[in-house]
């Protein structure tokens, strides 16, 4: 197996102006530019953003699927302990392991245009571990959009932030914190659509992966370790072959 480095995960996507490709950003902070690692540099906010360019036509909802995991106290916010249902599901925003905040999401995002009339939704889902494996998890981010946005093929426009708040987050095992916020965590696009005058069209992702604290050199081999769900598991073979 030929393990890749994150830069070679980065599809290629022609320009909005080029081919007016609906295109999807999904980037650690503003809109601006694309960066898919993020190292945690102590206590703070981290932000991821999702936006979309090259969509031409009435919008009138948008829907992003993103698969992560694995569960630490550090992430307790996007886990929803599993009770009685199988996805267990929550909306942002959730309360870290200690009951501050600790995931909430909003309709702005740096770098990109605010659409009028947008109603921002987001959900976190947790699936059962299976035997011998760990809980994954979901976020699923849906966008209504009444009017319906007129959009311009040029314009990027906003989808969401989502915002994590590490305030009480800390390195290794803690009793009195929320502990391993220093483990590798992967985050990947499942689906992301627009529904552009009643047409549902795919929005092609300029990368599908992000990534918290992993080495550019073992990042194939942390990733591709969470590549089965039971949600979607047709997509994640097709992901598990991007490290063959």
């Amino acid at each position: 197996m030929r393990w890749l480095s994150l830069s070679l995960l980065l599809l290629s996507v022609p320009t909005a102006n080029a081919l007016a490709v609906p295109s999807l950003r999904y980037t650690w902070g503003p809109a601006s530019s694309l960066v898919p690692e993020q190292t945690y540099a102590g206590p703070g906010d981290y932000t991821q953003t999702l936006s979309m360019v090259g969509v031409s036509g009435l919008v009138s909802s948008v829907s992003v699927n993103i698969m992560h995991g694995r569960a630490v106290p550090a992430w307790d916010a996007l886990y929803v302990p599993v009770r009685t249902t199988n996805p267990a599901i929550a909306a942002l925003p959730q309360p870290d392991c200690l009951g501050a905040p600790g995931a909430s999401a909003t309709s702005t995002v740096a770098g990109a245009a605010s659409i009028p009339g947008a109603n921002l939704g987001v959900i976190v889902k947790t699936f059962a571990p299976v035997a011998g494996g760990f809980a994954k998890g979901t976020i699923e981010v849906s966008v209504t959009i009444d009017p319906p946005l007129p959009a311009e093929v040029a314009t990027r426009y906003a989808i969401a932030t989502l915002e994590y708040h590490h305030q009480n987050s800390v390195a290794g095992v803690s009793g009195t914190k929320c502990g391993y916020v220093d483990n590798a965590h992967c985050f990947s696009i499942v689906t992301a659509s627009a529904t552009v005058g009643g047409v549902k069209v795919n929005l092609t992702p300029e990368t599908i992966l992000l990534g918290w604290q992993i080495d550019p050199v073992s990042f194939p081999v942390e990733c591709a370790a969470e590549a089965a769900t039971p949600a979607r598991p047709s997509t994640w073979g097709a992901i598990k072959t991007i490290y063959r």
